[in-house]
């Protein structure tokens, strides 16, 4: 799915940030496919990760759910073309994680969220589940917002008033089996 949402990138210069570096075998791919130029950053709990720190790959060492992460990775570059989250697995970390990690997100830019699949085998699919069907029926609302206000319910789920910043914020939001990508506008 990868090469769908980022061959007009390959080759040239992007600014990339994984959540979850383990043995650095994704870097090392997403340096290979972006080139010498990119900025590679991962990010990670374990301090052994740091091993794979060379050239245009640079590793810091946090829980993904620390913002003091997000604030190191816009200290190393302003903003990114795609964000990564393959680290914990878990809703409550992936939803922390985004609203972390996604105002660094580059206008045109991803951020996807991996293995969602984890989340099942944990009985906590309906965390990520939910939170991102409510992302999508805010998006789907935003043609909506020139009836000025309005009440809608929909599965349960109240919306009122004016739309969120973070669904005018999302172009699309893909989901595939264990995936999401979701592009900013």
């Amino acid at each position: 799915w990868y090469d769908i949402y980022l061959r007009n990138l390959q080759g040239k210069k992007a600014d990339v940030l994984e959540i979850g570096v383990q043995n650095g075998n994704s870097l090392y791919m997403w340096q290979k496919y972006f080139g010498p130029e990119s900025n590679i950053l991962g990010i990670d709990i374990d301090s052994k990760c740091r091993v794979h720190e060379k050239d245009n790959i640079k590793i810091g060492i946090f829980d993904q759910r620390d913002p003091s992460g997000g604030e190191w990775a816009r200290g190393v570059c302003k903003d990114f073309d795609i964000i990564i989250d393959d680290g914990f697995h878990s809703s409550e970390t992936q939803i922390r994680s985004f609203d972390i990690f996604w105002p660094l997100v580059k206008s045109g830019g991803i951020y996807v969220i991996e293995d969602i699949h984890c989340n099942l085998v944990q009985n906590d699919a309906q965390g990520i589940l939910q939170w991102l069907v409510d992302r999508i029926i805010n998006l789907n609302l935003d043609g909506l917002s020139n009836i000025g206000n309005y009440d809608l319910s929909i599965n349960n789920l109240l919306i009122k008033g004016d739309l969120s910043v973070l669904a005018k914020e999302i172009k699309f939001i893909h989901l595939y089996q264990h995936i999401v990508f979701i592009g900013k506008r």
